[in-house]
């Protein structure tokens, strides 16, 4: 006679085979893991978004730099004068304003960057309080250019004369001397 095995089934019990591991919990771990790994990735951009410091938006319309700070060039503090050339004017109190980018007429577009120098010794008041509007202005009138009227021979000195009389206009009052460009790129 054949061997029983060791173990000897009881009446009535059935003998149960071994599953096999689940293959599919393996497809979930990763399906889950893939989930959490996209959402913690688009979760970090609004998280920063959120805890962005307040105010950024006002501060970016214009640079506003304390009069403590702000000195004619050649009169800061513990700098000696310079010598001017015979009918050559110092230069007043100048501040940076923030990048432009405006869309040109034609497809293309354009990053201005510019200071803005005072007639006085001083900014103005005005200036300050109407920062948004001046930006909008500046910004109107670069939209209504060409890449032509920018990049041609004298585009960028009739550029800052219009960029000068438009801020004047918009402040009321003749305060903007002079316009100095420090960047141009038409794109």
């Amino acid at each position: 006679m054949a061997e029983e095995p060791k173990e000897a089934k009881k009446e009535g019990e059935e003998t149960v085979a071994e599953a096999p591991k689940a293959k599919g919990s393996k497809k979930t771990l990763l399906i889950v893991g893939g989930v959490l790994g996209v959402l913690l990735l688009a979760g970090i951009p609004v998280v920063m978004m959120t805890f962005k410091k307040e105010g950024t938006v006002a501060e970016s319309a214009a640079v506003v730099v304390p009069k403590e700070e702000l000195h004619p060039v050649g009169h800061a503090e513990g700098e000696e004068d310079l010598e001017l050339s015979e009918g050559e004017a110092p230069l007043g109190v100048m501040t940076p304003m923030e990048p432009f980018v405006a869309n040109l007429k034609g497809g293309r577009f354009l990053r201005l960057q510019f200071s803005v120098a005072f007639a006085n010794n001083d900014i103005p008041s005005r200036w300050t309080t109407r920062a948004p509007l001046l930006r909008d202005s500046v910004v109107l009138l670069l939209t209504k250019k060409r890449a032509d009227d920018i990049l041609g021979d004298d585009g960028v000195a009739t550029l800052k004369k219009e960029i000068k009389d438009v801020l004047n206009e918009a402040l009321k009052k003749e305060l903007v001397q002079d316009i100095y460009v420090s960047q141009v790129v038409v794109q």
